[in-house]
């Protein structure tokens, strides 16, 4: 149930997410094809007009600006989500221990006030103050 929850709840940072991370993906092959290009190009001597080599250095590195941009951006998206999602389950816990009752559901059937007051001072049983405390 929560897990259906949170994914109509962030689901487009879900998909964006995704993408992101299949986008880089794909971007973290061309690197290794650039790199071989160049040491062909740079092998080759003076068999090819300078500007060649040059070109392909051009690109390696604008294509590792772009692979860097997009994973700077997926893990972005991903420490976002992860803040909202903590933010809400934390909202969602606070607003239900302020609707708890002080002593709710501590006390048994058949048991008495003083018994139900003994047990509770044992067990160090917590109550919206000590839910609240655990959230931090």
């Amino acid at each position: 149930v929560l897990g259906v929850a949170l994914l109509k709840s962030q689901k487009q940072t879900l998909m964006l997410t995704g993408i992101l991370r299949l986008l880089n993906t794909i971007v973290q092959a061309f690197p290794a094809l650039l790199i071989a290009r160049l040491l062909r190009q740079i092998e080759s001597g003076n068999s090819l007009h300078p500007s060649q080599p040059l070109r392909s250095a051009l690109l390696l590195v604008s294509v590792l600006s772009v692979k860097m941009l997009l994973e700077n951006q997926y893990f972005h998206n991903v420490v976002k989500c992860a803040c909202e999602v903590r933010g809400s389950l934390a909202g969602m816990i606070f607003d239900k221990s302020l609707r708890l009752s002080s002593g709710g559901g501590d006390r048994k059937a058949g048991t008495s006030d003083d018994e139900s007051t003994d047990k509770k001072k044992n067990k160090g049983a917590l109550g919206s103050g000590g839910v609240l405390n655990l959230m931090q």
